[in-house]
């Protein structure tokens, strides 16, 4: 609850303004809304490649539900007989916390801000709107089927539009945030492959933590993790060579910050 408050707040006080002609601002249920049509729309207009790729990618991760149970049975046995692995994961799962993910997004802004580094600048800036809008199609997964985590019961039920925490786990939000941010992390440094590593590599330890701690079964992993890949490519090629800064703004009934897109 404590992070959906959070996710709710850090929501409600974006003010999208986009700069044409006139200028003109509006609400971020707007330019949310545009931006989730961008995403639905993208693999069918972005050539036979990516459609097909994402045709394989929904059947591999669809394939998976058949094998859910299986591994949530598996890896309960090991974590059961070696205690120090859960801790282990436990400690690796915070990394993937709406916490973790606004501090690193906010602490990149701000060290290019501060040392007027425009790359981190605008890396702070791509993350921003990557996770903003990996949140938004995550929590219409968890709300919209209302997966119980495996750790209820250890039964694969479906209750459909019902808000409620253990009634949570498709899609693992962790996944598809580190993936999204993995994604911005790794496009941004195509000078330093290591980068590209480092990012994965965090994200796949961060997902993997989700299945061992019994929080998510491995469908819900895979998924959000092609998801969050998937949204951060997009909102990287789709922003990169446009001029747009994000800016801190208050006002008499708001503070927040802004979006500023030059067309």
């Amino acid at each position: 609850m404590k992070e959906l408050l959070l996710f709710i707040l850090f929501s409600f006080t974006i003010k999208f303004s986009y700069t044409q002609r006139d200028s003109t601002s509006v609400w971020i249920g707007k330019a949310t809304l545009k931006n989730q049509v961008d995403l639905v729309k993208a693999p069918f207009s972005s050539g036979k490649n990516v459609l097909v790729s994402t045709s394989c990618a929904s059947l591999a991760v669809g394939s998976i539900f058949f094998f859910d149970k299986n591994i949530q049975r598996n890896s309960t046995i090991i974590t059961r007989n070696n205690q120090n692995i859960e801790s282990v994961f436990e400690y690796v799962s915070y990394g993937g916390n709406l916490e973790s993910i606004l501090g690193i997004t906010a602490g990149s802004y701000l060290f290019g801000k501060i040392s007027k580094n425009e790359k981190w600048e605008k890396t702070g800036e791509l993350l921003g709107i990557s996770i903003f809008n990996t949140a938004v199609v995550t929590y219409a997964f968890k709300w919209g089927f209302a997966r119980q985590r495996p750790y209820v019961t250890g039964e694969d039920d479906w209750h459909f539009l019902e808000i409620a925490e253990d009634r949570a786990s498709f899609i693992s939000g962790h996944s598809s945030a580190s993936f999204a941010m993995a994604s911005i992390f790794a496009l941004q440094n195509k000078d330093r492959p290591w980068v590209k590593w480092v990012a994965y590599g965090s994200a796949t330890a961060i997902s993997l933590s989700r299945i061992v701690i019994d929080k998510h079964w491995t469908s819900d992993v895979l998924l959000g993790a092609a998801i969050g890949y998937g949204i951060g490519h997009f909102t990287h090629n789709t922003l990169y060579n446009k001029d747009f800064h994000i800016l801190p703004f208050r006002s008499s009934n708001a503070t927040g910050f802004s979006l500023t897109l030059v067309f």
